[in-house]
């Protein structure tokens, strides 16, 4: 199994005139959906209805019993992606799938925020294994977006700082400023620093840099590219620099675990 093919994607679709009810639960599965434009009802587990206009996000998650649907006389132009798997578990475990009574939010870039849902749903369509990876990628980005406004209630420093990293970890091949997200949350980079290291055991870029080296042990699990490409991906122009911090962060050499094509572990048990 290749390291982004324990998420499963069921089906995507965008339906410009929605009229339907639903009322379930989802079983052992994510849901990502945009309400473009027009109006719905949306409840959980049998909570008063909220009144949802698009544009909006909402998403739904196994265990719990969603029931949403158009306001009478009223359709809606819905985008729609199911998925399952270990992932969207670990997903939902991890807070990337923000499990609450509310579990909607307004994307800052609506039409961005579209751009890239119509781009998953194409690809979901396509189905070509190659692209899993840009699949697993987008969704989880997509997921970040809408959920990242239910979280502006908590906006403490520590908060943020737990958001830059689940970003980092779910994106490392992303560039990151750091010291600029230090001004943005209104700290010194020497504080920002401390406090990125005690939150996540490590300080920023080496943060950054363990994140990268455990995304390319995925790349070379799967085998679909070589060391050169990888290096470069991960911000190493030159292979042998990223063969040394490499093999100094997971004890291998990426041309053996290239060779290998990850028998001798799964990629998260390599970075140290």
């Amino acid at each position: 199994m290749d390291y982004y093919d324990d998420l499963h994607f069921i089906g995507a679709r965008e339906m410009p005139d929605c009229i339907t009810l639903i009322d379930r639960d989802f079983g052992p599965t994510i849901a990502l959906n945009l309400l473009w434009r027009g109006r719905i009802h949306f409840a959980v587990d049998g909570a008063s209805p909220a009144e949802l206009t698009g544009p909006t996000a909402y998403w739904t998650w196994g265990g719990r019993r969603f029931r949403y649907g158009n306001v009478p006389g009223h359709g809606w132009h819905q985008l729609w992606v199911l998925a399952g798997g270990a992932r969207a578990q670990r997903m939902v475990d991890g807070g990337l799938v923000p499990v609450g009574p509310r579990p909607w939010g307004t994307p800052e870039d609506p039409e961005g925020f579209l751009a890239g849902f119509r781009r998953l749903i194409t690809l979901v369509a396509q189905g070509r294994k190659d692209e899993q990876p840009e699949r697993v990628q987008l969704l989880e980005r997509l997921f970040r977006e809408a959920a990242g406004r239910v979280a502006r209630a908590d906006d403490s420093p520590q908060r943020r700082i737990a958001l830059l990293a689940e970003r980092i970890a779910a994106e490392p091949t992303r560039g990151y400023d750091f010291a600029l997200a230090a001004r943005r949350m209104g700290m010194s980079y020497h504080h920002f620093r401390r406090r990125f290291a005690d939150q996540a055991g490590r300080a920023p870029q080496a943060y950054l840099l363990d994140c990268r080296m455990r995304w390319a042990a995925g790349r070379l699990t799967a085998g679909a590219e070589s060391v050169k490409s990888v290096a470069f991906e991960v911000g190493f122009t030159d292979p042998r620099a990223f063969a040394r911090q490499f093999r100094n962060r997971t004890g291998v050499a990426p041309h053996t675990l290239l060779a290998t094509r990850g028998t001798l572990s799964s990629p998260e048990t390599y970075v140290r």
